[in-house]
């Protein structure tokens, strides 16, 4: 379900969600927890503040779920270059981290991408991926 929240936030700030009283309140009670700030993001996939124009993401911190998924407006194509190779590196090391304990979560990270649409970039790891990824592509047509 958080899933589906972010990719309905960031969809509304690159022109394509709506936005509505219940949808609003619904992604701040859904999302608080699981949001990454900024500075976070440094910390977490070595990506400067700086390279960012806005993000949103969220990563499920329990150890045994998988769903990983960021997305990214990128200051310009440098930053964009940048945080791809920074999220395809934090991509293969979910594989290597689930290829060791998790098999169900590995097949489900296989699944997942690291892709860039001009300067947005973003890293999709989820059980619903081909449904996130049909719309996430949309958003971009």
């Amino acid at each position: 379900f958080p899933v589906h929240v972010l990719y309905l936030r960031f969809s509304e700030r690159i022109g394509k969600g709506i936005r509505t009283a219940p949808r609003d309140s619904l992604v701040s009670a859904s999302t608080k927890k699981n949001e990454m700030g900024k500075d976070d993001f440094m910390n977490y996939y070595g990506i400067n503040a700086d390279e960012l124009v806005q993000f949103s993401a969220i990563i499920n911190g329990t150890g045994v779920d998988v769903d990983e998924i960021v997305l990214i407006e990128a200051k310009d194509s440098a930053a964009s270059a940048d945080i791809k190779t920074k999220l395809d590196a934090r991509y293969q090391s979910k594989i290597n981290e689930a290829a060791n304990y998790n098999a169900e979560g590995l097949a489900i990270i296989k699944k997942g991408k690291v892709q860039v649409n001009g300067n947005y970039v973003s890293l999709l790891v989820t059980t619903n991926i081909d449904k996130i990824l049909e719309d996430y592509n949309n958003a971009f047509k």
